[in-house]
């Protein structure tokens, strides 16, 4: 059904594979997908711009385990190549000295708090950021 969907115009041969993918053959997108993200890098970066939205926010909704979610974080900055929009939440990037204000006392908002919050306000901004893309 999908590979009816491209017909009757120009496609790269790599729709039509990623329009084939049978249940059982899921484990060639992600190949399929690079391959077409690097024709085009403008949909690279859009692309891995939402699959790290999506990364996150799957992450923020099962947030019950403390250490995992903390673990998780990290290994996903990683993942993405340290992306600077999101370090102010990354746990290992969390210092203490970054938590003083102004006057050099640390606030009432403890470190988790801290990314916890700005973690939920990065993903509402994206959210409206992506919804326009």
């Amino acid at each position: 059904m999908a590979c009816n969907c491209l017909k009757g115009g120009a496609h790269d041969p790599l729709e039509f594979d990623l329009a084939g993918v049978g249940k059982d053959e899921d484990f060639m997108v992600g190949d399929i997908l690079e391959k077409l993200a690097a024709q085009n890098p403008v949909l690279q970066d859009s692309s891995k711009r939402k699959w790290l939205y999506l990364s996150l926010l799957r992450l923020y909704e099962d947030r019950g385990d403390t250490g995992k979610v903390m673990n998780g974080l990290d290994e996903i900055y990683a993942d993405f190549d340290y992306p600077e929009g999101i370090a102010s939440f990354v746990p290992f990037q969390e210092t203490w000295w970054d938590n003083l204000d102004p006057t050099g006392m640390l606030p009432n908002e403890a470190p988790y708090d801290r990314i916890m919050r700005k973690w939920r306000e990065f993903l509402e901004s994206e959210r409206q950021a992506l919804s326009s893309v």
